[in-house]
C-alpha cells in the first residue's frame, strides 16, 4: 500500500514523533487516513497519479508542493489514528500496556490532548491542500476535470475558511464536515426556492469561475451569511449526538471520551427531525412529478394518515 511517504525521515520532518518510529509501522494508518480524508477531495484518479509520480520521482514542482502539504495532513492524521494503540501490544496473552520503572504510560488527559493536537493539525492541512489546489487550479487540470472538483464548487460555502469568516468554528474541518449535510439542506430547501434554479446555478457557476457580477457578488455575501448561521442553528442539537450501530449516542468530552445512549426525549426530537426532512424530500418528488406530467398545482403533499407537512428550516 503506497502513501505519500517513502522513507521514515520524510515522516519525522513533517510530524513531531520520535525518530525511532518507522514509516512501515504507520503505513496502514497512513493509508487508511489518506483514503478517507484526502483522496475524496483530490479524486481517485488524481490521488493515484500523485502517488505514482511521487514514488517514481516524476512529480512537477507544483505537484511536489501539493504533496508536501498532503504529507503533513497524512502524517498527523495517521499518528492520530495510530496513537491509541501505540502504548499497547497484542500477543497470545492478550493486550498489554507497556510500563517500566523508567517509563510509564501517559495519563488519560495527556493521551487525549496529544491525540487532539495531531487531529487538529491534520485536518487543518487538509484545508491547506484544498486551498493550494484552488489557488493553482490552472496547473491541475486532472483535478478541475474531476467529480471531486465539481463537488467542491457545488455549495455557496466551499471551505472551512469561508465558513469561519462568517461563524467562528476555529477552522475545524471536522466540524465543517459534520455540518455539511445540514448546510446542503439549507441550500436546497431555503435558498434554491427563493432564487429559482437558474439564478441559484448562475451564482454557483460564477463563484467557481471567479466571474461574479457585482449584483451576484452582493447576493452571494448575503446567501453565505444566511446559510452559515442557519446551518449552525440547525446543527446545535445534533453535534453532541452520534448515530451508530449501538444506537444514538451522546458524546462526552472527559479524558476517556465516553459515550452514553441518548435519552428518550432526545431520540424523539431526532426522530421527528429526520421524519420531517424526509417529508420535505417527498414534497419535492411530488412537485417534480407534477411538473413532468404538466400539472401546475404544487400544493403541500400529505400522507393519508399522518398529516405531516413540508419541512421547515
Amino acid at each position: 500500500m503506497k502513501t505519500f511517504f517513502k522513507e521514515t525521515d520524510e515522516l519525522t520532518k513533517v510530524v513531531d514523533v520520535d525518530s525511532s518510529l518507522e514509516v512501515d509501522k504507520l503505513n496502514h494508518d497512513l493509508h487508511y487516513m489518506e483514503q478517507k480524508h484526502i483522496k475524496p477531495f483530490l479524486s481517485a484518479d488524481f490521488y493515484d497519479s500523485l502517488i505514482t509520480k511521487y514514488h517514481n520521482d516524476s512529480a512537477s514542482a507544483e505537484e511536489l508542493a501539493l504533496i508536501e502539504l498532503a504529507q503533513v495532513a497524512s502524517a498527523n492524521l495517521g499518528v492520530w489514528k495510530f496513537i491509541s494503540k501505540s502504548t499497547a501490544s497484542k500477543g497470545n496473552t492478550g493486550i498489554r500496556v507497556a510500563n517500566t520503572d523508567k517509563q510509564k504510560s501517559a495519563y488519560p488527559w495527556q493521551h487525549k490532548e496529544m491525540k487532539n493536537g495531531y487531529r487538529d493539525t491534520g485536518f487543518y492541512y487538509v484545508d491547506q491542500v484544498l486551498k493550494y489546489l484552488e489557488d493553482n487550479k490552472n496547473s491541475f487540470q486532472q483535478w478541475t476535470d474531476s467529480a471531486a472538483y465539481a463537488d467542491f464548487n457545488s455549495h455557496f460555502i466551499g471551505s472551512t475558511t469561508e465558513f469561519d469568516k462568517i461563524v467562528y468554528i476555529d477552522e475545524s474541518r471536522r466540524l465543517f464536515t459534520r455540518m455539511k449535510p445540514t448546510m446542503e439542506e439549507i441550500e436546497l430547501f431555503r435558498i434554491k426556492p427563493m432564487l429559482g434554479e437558474a439564478l441559484f446555478n448562475e451564482i454557483l457557476e460564477q463563484k467557481k469561475d471567479n466571474t461574479l457580477t457585482d449584483q451576484n457578488k452582493s447576493l452571494l455575501d448575503k446567501i453565505q451569511r444566511a446559510v452559515a448561521n442557519l446551518t449552525v442553528a440547525n446543527s446545535i442539537f445534533k453535534l453532541s449526538l452520534q448515530l451508530s450501530e449501538e444506537g444514538v449516542l451522546v458524546l462526552s468530552f472527559d479524558a476517556f471520551e465516553k459515550a452514553t445512549v441518548a435519552d428518550l426525549q432526545m431520540l424523539e426530537k431526532l426522530q421527528s427531525e429526520y421524519e420531517e426532512k424526509g417529508e420535505g424530500y417527498i414534497q419535492k418528488i411530488v412537485d417534480e412529478v407534477k411538473e413532468i406530467n404538466g400539472e401546475t398545482d404544487t400544493g403541500t403533499y400529505e400522507f393519508n394518515n399522518s398529516g405531516k407537512r413540508i419541512v421547515k428550516f
